[in-house]
């Protein structure tokens, strides 16, 4: 709301602090023709004394009336209200001027308080950049103590079993290719390495092992599973181990198993007319002994006979003849179990028949070695079936056997084919001693092949070093066949030469007993 000013007079103006009376005087004089007027005194915002007050003078605006007479309720409620906006407008200007003084103070004062933090920053930043650096270089000290206390288990394949043994971080490869060898009994050139770690999958390839490039990535997958395995709070239950692989050991697998997949060809092609009856497969040799003798015993004659047919002739098998037969359907290279094959050279096969009158045979007495020899030499003598016979049984007593007799049951010494008449000196005579290769495969069709050991492997290491009949080493030890065949093991090269001296011992008591019966 403004003010009324007077009509012929200048616009009042406001005026600081107490009135002189010059003014006072000058002012009386000057309105001395206007109405009676109100003097109010507001208080300043800065200040509550007098002297510092604002002075607002409000006049009336009839002239006539006294001041004591102002009646008028327009110029009163004018007057209160310019007097609370007056007050209003001091109060909130005060305020500002009070607000201001303390957020300058409060301002001074954060930024001061900011640098002292960011000065503390500025330390624990340093603290912590020292503290890292130490943790660090802890954590590497502690890696490399913890890199020289882990150890990897390395399992070695040795002769179809498992040797151990346990390598550094550090190792190299030098001394890594000799612990290996050592193990394996082979030279270092001829290792062929490969590796697989006992957390690979089953069906999953062996990676190969040929170079110190090799050997570092085994190591560092090694050591992180190794590693992983310490912070685990419960343990997996399979230890870590890394196995390793004879590479070289497939080769002679497969050269040994061409061989004798064309031999098994050849003899499928000889007796192609001959496999309308095959046995079950994967039999031993005494396993098919035995139902040999059961399927050709002849109530007959007492022993075993090929009989060919209703009314046709019967013609002998011997211990000898059943024995090879069942070696050969052992091995696979021949299926039938009802055509004799022609490795027997039996009577009836060449064209000649055997008579059908044959005297009732009688059981022979057993021989008297524990484990006689059968055809060929090394071949062994199963147990005894419905007829107990010997593989070499002493010469009958005059008179000789009828003829029908040499047809059905042929000498085992003719039978033999090693020599026909006995030599003077059996030493000279290397002859009345198996071969090796007859002998190994008796070994692993009797009771002594029976743990699995494969004699047969080592024959052709046998010939190849020029050994051909079993006498030539007997004089041997057992370290001279390990140093012959290096993946041989101890029992087994021991196990080798028991047999071998027991056999020769054997093969000199029948020659002299030969010698006896023909007085030679």
């Amino acid at each position: 709301m403004k003010r009324k000013e007077p009509p012929d007079s200048q616009p009042v103006k406001r005026s600081r602090g107490r009135p002189s009376k010059s003014s006072k005087a000058a002012k009386v004089e000057k309105n001395g023709s206007r109405g009676p007027s109100l003097k109010i005194k507001i208080p300043s915002a800065k200040s509550s004394s007098a002297s510092d007050s604002d002075v607002l003078l409000v006049e009336t605006t009839d002239s006539a009336s006294s001041l004591s007479s102002l009646t008028d309720s327009d110029d009163v409620q004018k007057a209160t209200e310019l007097l609370l906006a007056l007050k209003r407008g001091h109060s909130e200007a005060g305020s500002k001027t009070q607000n201001r003084q303390p957020e300058a103070g409060s301002k001074g004062a954060s930024g001061t308080k900011r640098q002292l933090e960011d000065e503390d920053e500025d330390e624990d930043d340093e603290e912590e950049e020292v503290e890292e650096v130490e943790k660090v270089e802890e954590v590497e000290e502690v890696e490399d103590s913890d890199d020289e206390a882990i150890l990897v288990e390395v399992l070695v394949p040795v002769d179809g079993a498992m040797d151990s043994l346990n390598i550094g971080l550090d190792i190299t490869w030098d001394d890594f290719l000799t612990e290996i060898a050592t193990k394996l009994r082979v030279r270092i050139r001829d290792l062929k390495l490969g590796y697989k770690l006992s957390t690979s999958m089953a069906k999953d390839p062996p990676h190969i092992l040929e170079s110190r490039q090799h050997l570092d990535r085994l190591l560092e997958a090694a050591k992180k599973e190794i590693t992983k395995r310490r912070k685990l709070t419960i343990p997996p239950k399979k230890d870590f181990n890394v196995t390793i692989i004879n590479r070289s050991d497939d080769g002679t697998k497969k050269k040994k198993d061409g061989k004798k997949k064309k031999a098994k060809t050849r003899a499928d092609s000889d007796e192609e007319d001959n496999d309308t009856d095959t046995g079950p497969k994967k039999k031993s040799g005494a396993q098919w002994l035995r139902e040999l003798e059961a399927l050709h015993a002849c109530d007959k004659h007492g022993g075993h006979c090929l009989m060919t047919g209703e009314g046709a002739e019967h013609v002998g098998l011997s211990s000898s003849n059943l024995s090879l037969w069942s070696l050969l359907l052992a091995d696979g290279n021949y299926k039938s179990i009802t055509q004799p094959p022609t490795h027997l050279n039996l009577p009836l096969q060449n064209g000649s028949k055997a008579s059908t009158s044959r005297r009732p045979s009688t059981k022979p007495d057993p021989a008297p070695a524990p484990y006689p020899y059968a055809y060929p030499y090394g071949f062994p003598s199963f147990p005894p079936g419905p007829y107990p016979y010997a593989g070499f049984p002493p010469p009958p007593p005059p008179p000789p056997p009828p003829p029908h007799a040499l047809l059905s049951t042929p000498s085992p010494r003719a039978s033999t084919k090693l020599r026909k008449v006995p030599s003077t000196e059996s030493h000279d005579d290397p002859t009345i001693y198996p071969k090796i290769s007859e002998w190994l495969m008796s070994l692993d069709a009797s009771a002594r092949g029976e743990d699995g050991n494969k004699f047969r492997q080592y024959e052709d290491v046998f010939a190849q070093e020029g050994f051909t009949r079993i006498i030539e080493l007997e004089g041997e030890s057992a370290e001279t066949l390990r140093a012959i065949f290096p993946t041989m093991s101890l029992g087994v090269s021991r196990k080798l030469i028991t047999y071998l001296k027991a056999d020769c011992s054997k093969a000199r008591k029948l020659d002299a007993e030969m010698r006896a019966a023909f007085k030679l």
